[in-house]
């Protein structure tokens, strides 16, 4: 049986560049690929599957990272930073030598020979609460402020105005690890230490613990913005800044949603109908319905005399309920009186014999009320 292609595809440009397409944007070879034109939005152009149109960009492929049935499993993928994970171990082993002498050369050139390490300090992030990185031999405190928005641009890439984050080379969300601080942000290639703020204890509720997979995610995160062995701190840190204002946003949004929702909420109840009864409504079963007229003429003296058994009446009838008037006055008709009495009576008096039953008190409790009870 022949296996379905996959949709989505993650691959690696020759700028390396991690971008998500669709595979009918392949050529055969697998080589080339197109891309929309940047007045198309790209995450629409994923969703709907859009055809490669004339005036597409034709980029060269450099390898297919990975194939994926849906879009959210290709952006997933594409931001856990598995650039790396080859499929075979000539190019692993290619990259990882071609990373190191590189590496070697960026620290003779910078420090005469002398070889510099950055260290991650795991174990001290766990006891602080937050994570500390040391790079070099100095440590500096960084902050994380509006300038740095304005490397917004450079990490989206080379999509222009495009917001879309498919065709970025860094993600632009990941868990907020990093505490800002009041000292002032470093610039690129400075040593950096990223420390909790001052008289917070570990303890504090509003303070997560540290975890191994948070470290992992710290790695991950600094290893997408090294170069040459040394931290872009100013692109790390725009990055998390845009991260932040994002999830921010994302939280005003839910929060006007349960207000409006709150709002509707209050205005449905407020439009329910509420109806006291008296505890005599309960006895309106030794009345009704009427089964003769002379019940019906005691029923007619006891409206004319007592208000409050009236009311009973008239709470009683509404009791009955009804989508519609003409349910409503059906519905109490067959409550009050029995079909031998009802036939005596028409509404005027038509027949010649009938009585009429628009003169009656009953008739006036059955209009005592306006809205049908739903």
């Amino acid at each position: 049986m022949t296996q379905a292609i996959k949709k989505f595809a993650v691959i690696r440009t020759d700028q390396q560049e991690v971008a998500v397409i669709l595979t009918s944007w392949l050529e055969d070879d697998k080589k080339v690929f197109w891309r929309p034109e940047k007045d198309i939005e790209y995450k629409d152009a994923l969703l709907n599957e859009l055809e490669v149109g004339d005036d597409w960009e034709h980029l060269r492929c450099d390898k297919i990272l990975k194939y994926c049935d849906t879009y959210v499993d290709a952006i997933a993928f594409s931001k856990l930073g598995k650039i790396d994970e080859l499929s075979d171990a000539a190019d692993s082993d290619k990259v990882k030598s071609s990373r190191s002498d590189r590496n070697k050369k960026s620290n003779l050139g910078k420090n005469n020979g002398k070889t510099s390490k950055s260290v991650i300090n795991a174990k001290e992030s766990k006891k602080q609460g937050n994570p500390v990185v040391t790079i070099g031999d100095k440590s500096t405190n960084v902050d994380i402020s509006s300038d740095s928005e304005d490397d917004d641009d450079e990490i989206g890439g080379k999509r222009g105005n495009n917001d879309d984050d498919s065709f970025a080379p860094a993600p632009k969300k990941f868990k907020t690890l990093l505490s800002g601080t009041d000292s002032p942000s470093t610039s690129t290639g400075k040593n950096v230490e990223l420390s909790p703020p001052e008289n917070v204890e570990p303890s504090d509720p509003e303070i997560e613990p540290i975890t191994d997979n948070d470290n992992l995610v710290l790695d991950d995160i600094l290893r997408k913005f090294t170069v040459d062995g040394e931290v872009k701190t100013e692109r790390m840190m725009g990055a998390l800044f845009v991260a932040l204002k994002q999830t921010n946003k994302q939280m005003t949004q839910i929060g006007l949603k349960v207000g409006a929702l709150e709002t509707k909420v209050k205005s449905s109840l407020a439009m329910q109908p509420t109806h006291s009864f008296s505890p005599s409504t309960m006895t309106m079963s030794q009345h009704f319905p009427i089964k003769n007229l002379d019940d019906m003429n005691k029923i007619e003296q006891k409206l004319e005399m007592d208000g409050t058994f009236t009311t009973d009446v008239v709470n009683f009838m509404q009791s009955k309920g009804g989508e519609t008037y003409h349910e409503l006055i059906h519905a109490i008709m067959a409550a009050v009186m029995s079909d031998e009495v009802a036939k005596q009576y028409s509404f005027k008096g038509q027949g010649g014999s009938n009585i009429r039953f628009n003169e009656t008190y009953l008739m006036t409790c059955v209009v005592d009320f306006k809205e049908p009870l739903h």
